[in-house]
């Protein structure tokens, strides 16, 4: 048996299927991502739609849509004590890749190119932990604690490397905050992960959005759906987009959002206390309260947890994207960001140019204790950051397209793979800024 660890990779939102059960246990549908019919679903709010663009009012569109989008994510809804209303399971296998159906292995490289880890460490110690994006953070937490301690037992291995991408830093969080002290982990790789939580999230709570991008939106039903409210919007009235766009944030945010720790968990430390004074202060989701509070703990003071996670051997390394705004239905627009996380919360501090701006000539770093902590395009002042050696930055980088970014994922497995190598200074290969 080789000397390298196991790593368990903890996908992104889009890369865990979820199915849908009946009350025998059988399979029913897919429940994530979305499964339903596009074609009755467009033809649902057809006649309110032609009412509205007659009228040139809103005439019960938006509750048409309200009500249709209700249906779509119905799957996914959630009580106010967080559980889930429906029968759901995750697409997982307590095994490790190697031993995949084909299709599933084909799928886990596709949506998480890591073929050159396991061609280094062996298949037989790449674990994918596949999980429901909309659950139960508690309940998580201890399905990847179960799921870590087999890959464990199956490898012989004393500890297990971590990859969390996106969404997965947020349930890497919650797993080491409770289990931490069991030292099972080795090293946390975190790929354009939310680790400190995202705006993006914040906003859609908040109903922080931007009407001018509602088109966006229909992305949920598909290509199609998107274009043709493109083409719609440009003769819609402005009142009628702006109460729909609202009505259908009501609708996902009553049936799963609100009541989602997942979602609680990715809403950074400065956007937390008015949300909650907003949603979760009557009382009647206080178990989600405590959770989302505990999170937003984390995220206000994460250099404290790093010491409690490097108390127990645990390691940190975080890959970060940089040079893009938010994603545009959200309107916070100065955010230096990937796209759908910003780089301060990604990097753990790092300081920031506002999008689409650079610091001033003759700016000086914040902390000069950090080797060349400035970015080259004078965008990124790493010296904030809790671990400014462990941190690297890709400037332009998109957050779907780190998947396509060939020297992101060459780092991420040296880091997995060689404990020698663990910091910007280390191999000029892989400077800070990339």
């Amino acid at each position: 048996m080789s000397a390298y660890l196991p790593t368990v990779i903890i996908p992104g939102i889009g890369q865990s299927l979820v199915k849908l059960l009946d009350a025998q246990g059988n399979e029913v549908k897919n429940a994530w991502p979305l499964s339903f019919d596009k074609e009755r679903a467009l033809a649902e709010i057809k006649a309110p739609l032609a009412k509205m663009m007659l009228l040139r009012r809103d005439a019960g569109f938006s509750d048409a849509v309200a009500r249709l989008v209700g249906e779509v994510v119905d799957p996914l809804t959630m009580y106010p004590d967080g559980t889930n209303k429906h029968r759901l399971r995750a697409v997982r296998y307590d095994c490790s890749v190697a031993d995949y159906p084909e299709d599933e292995h084909r799928r886990v490289y596709r949506m998480v190119p890591m073929e050159g880890l396991a061609q280094i460490i062996g298949e037989e110690k790449l674990f994918f932990f596949a999980y429901n994006s909309f659950g139960d953070l508690e309940t998580l937490a201890d399905e990847l604690n179960a799921f870590v301690k087999n890959a464990k037992a199956l490898t012989g291995a004393p500890r297990v490397n971590l990859m969390p991408v996106s969404l997965g830093g947020v349930l890497m969080n919650a797993y080491l905050d409770k289990y931490a002290g069991e030292c099972d982990v080795h090293r946390v790789v975190n790929i354009v992960s939310a680790v400190g939580g995202t705006h993006v999230v914040a906003d859609v709570l908040g109903h922080n959005v931007d009407t001018d991008a509602a088109s966006d939106a229909a992305g949920i039903f598909g290509r199609k759906a998107a274009e043709m409210a493109e083409k719609m919007l440009k003769t819609v009235p402005a009142a009628v987009t702006e109460k729909t766009l609202h009505a259908g944030i009501d609708a996902v945010a009553a049936k799963v959002l609100l009541n989602c720790t997942v979602v609680w968990g990715s809403v950074p430390a400065d956007r937390y206390e008015s949300l909650e004074k907003r949603y979760l202060a009557d009382g009647k989701r206080e178990r989600v309260r405590k959770c989302a509070s505990r999170m937003a703990q984390i995220h206000a003071d994460y250099p404290a947890f790093l010491k409690k996670l490097a108390d127990c051997g645990v390691e940190m390394y975080n890959i970060c994207g940089y040079g893009l705004p938010l994603i545009p239905i959200v309107k916070t627009k100065n955010v230096l960001s990937d796209g759908m996380i910003d780089t301060s919360l990604a990097s753990l501090g790092a300081y920031c140019a506002p999008s689409g701006k650079m610091f001033a000539p003759g700016y000086t770093q914040k902390n000069p204790d950090v080797k060349d902590a400035v970015s080259p395009d004078r965008k990124i002042d790493a010296s904030t950051c809790a671990l400014p050696d462990t941190t690297w930055f890709f400037a332009d980088q998109e957050h779907e397209a780190i998947a396509d970014n060939q020297k992101a994922l060459a780092l991420a497995v040296r880091l997995l793979s060689d404990d020698g190598f663990g910091s910007v200074n280390d191999d000029p290969e892989y400077p800070r800024f990339m």
